[in-house]
């Protein structure tokens, strides 16, 4: 089912598992298959140039099927962001916009305002909540559809699924030894392994970033995962002299990893970044402890690295630099003494 190759091989063949899967999904006819597909093609226009008509032809099926019978064979949830979809009309499949408002970026991406939140509206009061095999994850039999690939990566079982609402490109999750159900807490073994295939990927993918979002630091699923992407250029906090939340950079994953048994101790919440030779870690205040600004969908990764998601025209027109500084300010906290 699944290339042999791994797709960190190479930027092709990244794409191409990435490109094939998405043409699988479309094939099947499904309406969650479907709503996967326009959002990576609105990501990424090498993806909408790619589904071409099939994307097209897709979403006239389904929408004479919607008001045939409101899709009746497909689950709620995609039934629910279906129906905001067909309200949006051809906006829906439009691309996404990015500009810059001093040093971050933001970008207007309108299907991101129907993905459900789950387990990233909560207010925890902990980093660790054991895995729940009832819950939302990624061993769900209809979740396994969304795989592009699955196989051995550096000794462990790694599954690749498509980011259901992407805001980057190649945007998937990194799911290791998921049928482990491990939730979203990280141990040392799995910071020096992530490591590891970062680094050994960098002769094929240069451009290649993980990152990760710790369970309280608006991890929507708890089960063990990293984000997957591509990135063009260096997000902003990457390369900021000062930023406004207290971030440290390492370049060995030993030391970070003492740098994060330090959060998890005072369970302090924190995101990751992962380039080749490089980690970058970003402690916050747990989500729900601060209020968002209405232009927020949430503080993850992405926004707290300097990368904004609005989801309302007049936000992404209005939004200034102050703005995001001042909000990203609320989400500081001091590093443990």
């Amino acid at each position: 089912m699944f290339p042999a190759a791994s797709p960190l091989d190479s930027a092709l063949a990244l794409e191409s598992a990435f490109q094939a899967g998405l043409h699988r999904l479309l094939a099947q006819r499904r309406l969650a298959g479907y709503i996967l597909c326009a959002a990576n093609a609105a990501a990424d226009p090498a993806v909408r140039a790619a589904l071409g008509a099939a994307l097209d032809e897709q979403g006239h099926h389904h929408a004479r099927c919607f008001a045939r019978d409101g899709c009746a064979d497909a689950g709620e949830e995609d039934r629910t962001v279906f129906a905001g979809m067909l309200e949006l009309g051809e906006a829906a499949l439009a691309p996404t916009q990015v500009r810059h408002a001093g040093p971050f970026e933001v970008q207007f991406n309108r299907l991101r305002a129907l993905r459900p939140p789950r387990v990233s509206r909560l207010a925890p009061d902990s980093l660790y909540r054991p895995f729940d095999p009832d819950g939302f994850h990624f061993n769900r039999p209809f979740m396994l559809e969304e795989r592009f690939w699955e196989g051995d990566l550096g000794g462990r079982t790694v599954s690749l699924y498509y980011n259901k609402y992407p805001f980057a490109r190649c945007h998937a999750l990194l799911v290791p030894t998921r049928e482990a159900g491990l939730p979203q807490y990280l141990d040392r073994e799995t910071l020096v392994w992530v490591w590891e295939q970062v680094s050994q990927a960098a002769t094929g993918l240069p451009d290649l970033l993980l990152t990760y979002n710790a369970f309280g630091a608006c991890a929507s699923v708890n089960h063990l995962h990293f984000h997957l992407l591509r990135r063009d250029t260096p997000l902003p906090a990457m390369v900021a002299d000062t930023w406004p939340v207290a971030i440290r950079t390492f370049t060995a994953p030993e030391a970070a990893w003492d740098a994060i048994e330090s959060l998890h101790a005072e369970s302090i919440g924190y995101n990751l970044l992962l380039a080749p030779g490089r980690i970058w870690i970003l402690p916050r205040r747990r989500q729900g402890s601060v209020p968002l600004p209405p232009w927020s969908t949430g503080f993850t990764w992405y926004e707290m690295a300097g990368g904004v998601v609005t989801t309302r025209e007049a936000d992404y027109a209005a939004l200034t630099a102050d703005a995001i500084s001042s909000a990203l300010a609320t989400h500081h906290v001091p590093w443990p003494a």
